[in-house]
């Protein structure tokens, strides 16, 4: 592939991810309300808070998959794409809007952006109501803002936001509150753009996908053999594991704890 040719094929991965990501669901949050009756000290809530890399069906499908539970299902809009600290000031006037402290039970499932401002916005509210919540994490995809900040700059703040250059300047924040039940499910493959930087990904440093170095707390770990957009659509694969922990305070016994030993580029 000529310079010519990767220049527009990551020009094309960028593109299809931003407009995936902002031209349907621009300011469009999910809001599922069940039993209106019911007082919210008696009710649970889903708050389910999306990354970069969502794409044009991943409310639908998050939505089919938790329509019927009985959670009340929160999707928010918060990403400010030019701002990580107005993200977070977007999610908590979210929170402060639909009363997440008044529910009985509060459960949380977030991708990268969202658990990077999760956990701010936990360590800084402290509810007291926080049950459970399951992590997307990934060692690989975790590098994508410092990759495409430093490999990509102009093409990252054109089509992704400043915010990605502002999430890469911050290290993990570890959510502190030992109480709370905490899942992992690790992505195991690489994106597009992960595999277009493959080098300049590896070249920050090794990844133990054993005994990776996640620096959060958790009960339970499970390995998904998915990369970090297929995350967002495969709910047949993923949700009956994530209710499980609601509940359970671990994955089922199918979950996968070891990790796959294929080439996480290739899935070979």
């Amino acid at each position: 592939m000529n310079r010519n040719t990767s220049f527009l094929f990551l020009v094309l991965i960028l593109l299809t991810a931003n407009l995936n990501a902002q031209i349907c669901y621009k300011d469009k949050a999910v809001v599922v309300i069940h039993n209106n009756e019911l007082p919210l000290s008696e009710k649970k809530a889903l708050v389910i808070l999306p990354g970069l890399d969502e794409n044009r069906n991943s409310r639908k499908h998050m939505q089919a998959f938790f329509d019927t539970t009985e959670y009340d299902l929160f999707i928010p809009d918060y990403i400010d794409h030019n701002s990580f600290e107005n993200s977070i000031a977007n999610f908590r006037f979210f929170a402060h809007e639909h009363q997440f402290e008044e529910y009985g039970e509060l459960y949380f499932i977030s991708y990268i952006l969202g658990t990077w401002v999760l956990n701010r916005y936990l360590e800084e509210a402290k509810p007291g109501n926080v049950a459970a919540m399951v992590y997307d994490r990934s060692p690989l995809q975790e590098r994508a803002a410092l990759v495409a900040t430093e490999n990509i700059p102009f093409l990252a703040r054109v089509f992704v936001g400043r915010v990605v250059e502002q999430l890469s300047e911050r290290p993990y924040l570890t959510y502190s509150d030992t109480s709370v039940a905490k899942g992992i499910m690790i992505e195991s493959r690489a994106t597009n753009l992960i595999r277009f930087f493959r080098k300049k990904t590896l070249a920050i440093g090794p990844i133990n996908w054993q005994e990776p170095d996640l620096q959060q707390d958790h009960l339970d770990l499970m390995y998904v053999p998915l990369n970090h957009d297929q995350m967002y659509d495969h709910y047949e694969l993923i949700g009956a594991d994530i209710l499980y922990f609601f509940k359970h305070h671990s994955f089922t016994s199918d979950a996968r704890r070891t990790w796959y030993e294929w080439d996480p580029f290739t899935g070979k």
